[in-house]
């Protein structure tokens, strides 16, 4: 069975829906629909995104100490590469963060432990940001527009990985390809979640125990929205 032709769930999106744009991200519509699903989630996304940031800080903090006792510090390409180690070790971790809250979106259970669920998709996940950064630097330096469009356009390539399990490249491509037609909406909710998150930080950063958890199902909602859930990524 085909990527394509296999069973979705979530009540709207699916792989060819997508593509061809069958769908409708509008703004108030898709932050209704994330916040009616809050109640429940706060605790373990705000966990899972904790956890997240500890575990990028502790490997920071290893790969600090690896490079003073080598004496690598001031060897600009060495700590270039390794203060980047971090951030790629824990792309796993950001696939199970995107997994919880698609959960989430589709009324399934939440368990902690799905944070931990995508170690064994490092290397497509690796692959795929190392075209995601290549891609957008150079889009970026083509008079910035080219960046900015590619930033918002690739932001399903990720889960597009570990619930259809598509390649980097066409992972990165799909997501390009089904937010074209739409990619204002999208726009639009991205800033609103700006904004929000901006103003959760801004009241002592007390906001931000509903406006984290609300980002990750907002992204999830319009995953969901626009090429529905799989229902191994629900079942897992």
């Amino acid at each position: 069975m085909s990527n394509s032709e296999s069973l979705t769930v979530g009540n709207e999106g699916s792989l060819d829906g997508g593509l061809n744009g069958d769908y409708d991200l509008h703004v108030g519509s898709v932050l209704r629909e994330a916040w009616s699903k809050l109640d429940g989630a706060k605790f373990p996304l705000l966990a899972a995104t904790i956890s997240y940031g500890l575990i990028l800080a502790g490997l920071g903090i290893i790969i600090n100490i690896a490079l003073v006792a080598l004496g690598e510090q001031e060897n600009t390409w060495v700590e270039a590469v390794g203060h980047s180690v971090p951030g790629f070790l824990c792309l796993p971790l950001a696939a199970g963060i995107w997994a919880m809250g698609l959960r989430q979106s589709c009324g399934a259970d939440v368990p902690f432990k799905t944070l931990f669920a995508y170690f064994h998709l490092l290397l497509p996940i690796l692959g795929m940001m190392i075209l995601f950064y290549v891609f957008v630097l150079v889009g970026f330096a083509l008079l910035v527009i080219p960046g900015v469009y590619l930033l918002i356009s690739y932001i399903f390539a990720l889960p597009l990985i570990l619930d259809k399990g598509l390649g980097p490249f066409e992972a990165l491509e799909t997501s390009r390809k089904a937010l074209h037609s739409h990619w204002f909406q999208a726009l639009g909710i991205f800033l609103s979640l700006m904004l929000l998150n901006l103003m959760g930080g801004a009241l002592a950063g007390i906001g931000l125990i509903w406006t984290v958890p609300l980002s990750i199902l907002t992204q999830s909602v319009m995953y969901r929205r626009v090429f529905g859930v799989e229902s191994r990524t629900l079942s897992g």
